[in-house]
Order: C-alpha cells, then structure tokens, then sequence
C-alpha cells in the first residue's frame, strides 16, 4: 500500500521554514495531505510519486528524500531560487517521520509530467525502431535543455551534474521539457574549490571527471547536453557505452582519438599524459544515421570538446544554425499545434547574461525571432499602457 503522505512538525521542519524565509519564492503555508497514487521513478537520491493533492484535487509528484538532521538539503535550497519555465517547478515541500521515528524524509512537491526523454527514446529505438527521433522533437528538446542551462550557469553558475534522458521531463501536450533531479546540483562559482570526480551518470560523463579531476566548472553539463543530443539523432543508442570508467574513456577516444598533451592538461593538469595510448580519431559521420543534418552534427562537436574552454556555452548553442527552423513563424508540432509559448519567452536573468556575454543585444538577435522580439514589444508597450492607466 503506498502512503498517505502529510506535514509533520519537528526540528527539521523549522529549520527548512527558517531556510525558505530568506528566499524570495514563497510556498503555500496551509496544511496539505497528499495520497501516494503510485512509484513513477526510483534513483539514488530518493523516489518519486505520483500523488494527488487531498484538498485540491491536483496531481503533482512528490520526490521523498531521506534526510541528515545535521545538513541542509541543497536540492531544497536550489529549487527555491529557481524560476524558469525548463526547470521543474517546486510547489511545495514537507518533513515527516518514518513509522518508526528512527528517520526523516524530506518531500519535495512539485509539477507532475507524465513521460520523460528515456521513455520516448525507449519507444523510438524498442517500439517503432526509427534511425532517429523526429528532427523537430530534437531541436525542441534540445533547446530547451539548453535554455535549462543558460539559466543555470549563466544566472546562477550551478552545474546540474546529472544530465541525462532520465532527467528530462517531457510534456507530450504541447512537448514542453523540463529538468529535473537537482540531487548532484551544486554551485561551482568558486574555481580553486574541490568538487567531487564520482559524479553524473556513467555514458554522460565528461573527460575530466574520467580523468579524475577535482576542479571542473559547469562545462561537465555541456558534455553531456552533447551526448543527450547524440543519443537522439542516433535512435535512442547512447554514443558511448562503457562498463567502467576506464572503458567509458576508452569509447571517447575510439571516437576522438587521443586528447593532445594540452587538452589533458585541461582536463586534469595531475594526469601523466604519457599514460594514454595513442589512438587515431574516426569520422563522426560514421556514428550517425546518412540522414543526419550537418548541422546537427556540428552542434554535437561544438559541446563535445575534450578542452572544456572550447565547449560552446549553452547560450551561444541557442544561436546555432540548427535550431533555425524552430524560428520559423510557420513551424508547428506534427499534429499542426503550436510550439511551446515558452520557447522563446527568456527570463530577464537569461537576457541580462546574454548581453553580457553577447555584445549588447546581438546574441539575443541571434536567438529570437524577430517576430517574437516585436510581439513582445507590444506586450510589453499594453501592459506599460494599463498600468498609466491605473
């Protein structure tokens, strides 16, 4: 039987409610009893339900996490100052006990999405058994992603540290995407800080983490933003499969050959270059169906660089050539429904680092349609009119 899940009061509690007070997001304070409908994702961190609001009616998933007493959690902390529509949004959280008292579990509420990247890359490659993953799906997808990322290293300098289809969220009404999990997350502003190598899931893993580094910075995401694109243009088949770390680093170089002396020194300044065997780079194109669009191909080696500098950042990848279509006024989803409004509806934290990093305004240009740009505008001009008017 799966539990009725309801706010408990304890010391935890009031240390998570002093905690929220010093965010801006406020959540709601009323008394909400949750009903458990049903398990929809195990990981390592904690398992998450689908449950239904008592008060309300509402489905939403609740993520229960078991709690150390003596930490705050930094998934609670990082979904409290998030705001962004390909992010998942925290509702609400609680604290309960465990029947026998001897352990406490932090519940995370949150918007409930019914599929995920895994799924339909399951369906795809087992199911229908298609080269690829419709080439619309995987410019949505993939700019989403991308934008959850400009969000995060630009606004807040917070690396996800598990990017992988497991953690994309997908919205099939609408194909709206949204990341989620933000139990590796952690904030990498501060260079000479030591961050732990044994992070992200093993086939998206980047070199330097392979390489053992304690120093990386948020380009560890781009990497596997890199591999999740790959893994769509290949019909569901991840791009490096390896068994062991070892072997996931040999799979990388069977593909990009040997990192030169520099890039290693890049990667992990310790490791002894002279350790790795020499092995000739293989054509990229031989890894992807003959269909596959050159600028697909492009983008996909624009993040995966071995030199983590030379990664593109994720808000220059919106700028790609790639993506072209999804500014098209005239595209639409297969069934003639619009794209997801949000797409282009950045955050004034998004436009605020793309200036900056973009030369004025010429970066956000790029990105963003000018039709969407003078829609905007408009919005904006009405709504600066209602307000006079007030």
């Amino acid at each position: 039987m799966l539990p009725r899940i309801e706010r408990t009061k304890n010391k935890t509690q009031k240390i998570l409610e002093k905690q929220q007070t010093k965010e801006e997001k406020k959540l709601p304070s009323q008394r909400q009893s949750y009903c458990c409908e049903k398990v929809s994702g195990q990981g390592a961190f904690g398992t998450v339900y689908k449950a239904k609001c008592l008060e309300t009616g509402e489905t939403f998933a609740v993520k229960k996490i078991k709690q150390d007493n003596e930490y705050k959690s930094r998934e609670l902390e990082l979904l409290q100052t998030f705001t962004h529509p390909n992010i998942i949004n925290l509702k609400d959280f609680f604290v309960e006990k465990s029947d026998d008292y001897k352990s406490t579990y932090l519940n995370l509420v949150t918007d409930f999405y019914p599929e995920t990247l895994s799924h339909v890359l399951n369906y795809v490659r087992v199911t229908i058994k298609k080269e690829c993953v419709p080439m619309l799906l995987i410019r949505l997808y993939t700019f989403q992603l991308l934008r959850a990322l400009t969000y995060l290293h630009g606004s807040h300098q917070v690396a996800h540290r598990d990017i992988k289809p497991q953690n994309l969220l997908i919205d099939p009404n609408g194909q709206r995407l949204a990341l989620c999990d933000f139990g590796s997350a952690k904030k990498l502003s501060n260079p000479k800080e030591k961050s732990v190598s044994y992070i992200s899931t093993r086939y998206y893993r980047a070199p330097e983490l392979l390489l053992c580094s304690e120093h990386y910075g948020v380009e560890i995401d781009l990497w596997a933003a890199g591999c999740v694109l790959a893994e769509m243009l290949r019909g569901g088949r991840v791009l490096f499969e390896g068994k062991s770390n070892a072997d996931q680093l040999a799979k990388v170089m069977m593909l990009f050959g040997t990192p030169t002396e520099s890039q290693a020194a890049k990667l992990n300044n310790k490791y002894n270059h002279s350790k790795m065997p020499y092995v000739d780079p293989q054509p990229i194109s031989n890894y992807f169906p003959p269909s596959t669009p050159k600028e697909a191909i492009d983008l996909v080696l624009s993040l995966l660089n071995y030199d983590p500098d030379q990664r593109l950042s994720a808000a220059r990848c919106l700028a790609h050539p790639f993506f072209n279509p999804l500014r098209d006024e005239k595209t639409t989803l297969a069934d003639g429904s619009p794209l997801p409004k949000s797409l282009f509806d950045f955050t004034e934290e998004e436009l605020q680092y793309m200036r900056k990093i973009g030369g004025g305004g010429k970066l956000i240009e790029s990105i963003i349609p000018k039709w969407q740009r003078e829609q905007r505008d408009r919005q904006n001009r009405l709504k600066r009119a209602c307000t006079k008017r007030r």
